[in-house]
């Protein structure tokens, strides 16, 4: 989508972009991309131990066989437990990305943010997600690989088997589960309504009237707590981030990372399995034992994802909450999904012409 959008939001500090030639192909356009799973939530590190880089090559609607990718790799050997680091400005070590937001950059040891033992299998079994979404490996070797690398290796190490078989753009479940089982917890960002009307992000925002009373009261009280703002930095008030909160009617709930946005959405409680549960991002303090976690003015909150019934392995993922995205929305989301080669939703191919 257009980086020009998200500008002054909390979107802003998450997004990543990358330049594609514009729909005349005579000029570069600056895009951003929101990656979704975990890679949208790495902290910065003057040593980064992953690196941001595209896979495939730039999609061309009049070669329906190729797509693109966007991820990390890592960098060097990573033992399981440690934090994953990426880059904020390669070039300067990300000054300039702390000091436009006004905020103090804190070079962390590696050692200080690693788990092991019995914190980091506690930590994997609490927070580990149990869905899957998006490439599976016939489009990643097909489609993905295969269109870049055609006549040469692919430079990174990949064990494919670790995606699914089979393409997923609703996420399914990746073992079987009962009821009350939590499948995921994502943090989502509260951004204003017009950053994201009319863009393919809108069909993935949640919206004041999509939650039901019990989650209404629950974003009242967090924002009555402090733990519930709308972020705007800007120019004219030095980059300070203040809070410009008004109406609950203006706030769209993003869910920026994890699967929670590719949650299918059927909006009856009969035909569901799952529903959130909103929290306050202060509920989860991984890093309270290093002193430097606050609770107050985030921009941002956590949704719980949790089974309403028994689910087996493999089966789609069903939201109680409503699509109400309008259908232009809708047909921008799918054009941009298949510009860029990737899966489409059933329920968004009728927005296709």
């Amino acid at each position: 989508f257009d980086f020009h959008i998200i500008l002054n939001s909390a979107l802003d500090d998450y997004i990543y972009g990358f330049l594609e030639w514009g729909s005349e192909r005579k000029e570069l356009d600056h895009v951003a991309v929101v990656l979704f799973g975990n890679a949208m939530i790495y902290n910065h590190h003057s040593e980064p131990n992953v690196l941001w880089t595209n896979f495939g090559r730039e999609p061309n609607p009049n070669e329906p066989t190729i797509a693109q990718a966007a991820g990390f790799v890592a960098r060097r050997r990573i033992e399981a437990g440690e934090e994953l680091f990426s880059s904020y400005g390669e070039e300067d070590g990300g000054e300039t990305w702390f000091s436009q937001r006004g905020i103090k950059q804190i070079h962390t040891p590696f050692y200080e943010s690693r788990k092991n033992g019995t914190v980091y299998e506690k930590d994997k079994e609490k927070y580990c997600t149990k869905i899957y979404s998006g490439y599976g490996r016939h489009t990643w070797g097909k489609k993905v690989i295969a269109s870049l690398f055609e006549n040469t290796e692919f430079p990174y190490k990949f064990d494919a088997h670790r995606l699914a078989p089979e393409d997923h753009p609703s996420a399914i479940l990746k073992e079987s589960v009962i009821s009350g089982t939590v499948l995921e917890i994502s943090p989502a960002l509260i951004v204003a309504l017009p950053k994201i009307f009319m863009t393919p992000l809108a069909p993935m925002g949640f919206y004041w009237d999509d939650w039901d009373e019990t989650q209404q009261e629950d974003l009242k009280n967090l924002h009555a707590n402090g733990d519930f703002i709308l972020q705007y930095q800007g120019q004219n008030n030095s980059w300070k981030r203040i809070d410009r909160f008004k109406y609950f009617e203006d706030i769209v709930v993003f869910p920026f990372a994890g699967n929670i946005a590719l949650v299918h959405r059927v909006g009856t409680v009969e035909e569901a399995n799952c529903m959130i549960k909103i929290i306050s991002s202060g509920s989860m303090r991984s890093h309270a034992n290093q002193g430097n976690y606050s609770g107050k003015g985030n921009s941002g909150i956590l949704l719980k994802l949790i089974a309403t019934k028994d689910i087996a392995s493999g089966d789609e993922l069903k939201l109680n909450i409503p699509n109400n995205s309008r259908p232009s929305e809708n047909k921008v989301l799918a054009e941009k999904l298949r510009q860029f080669g990737q899966p489409i939703p059933e329920y968004l191919e009728e927005f296709l012409g």
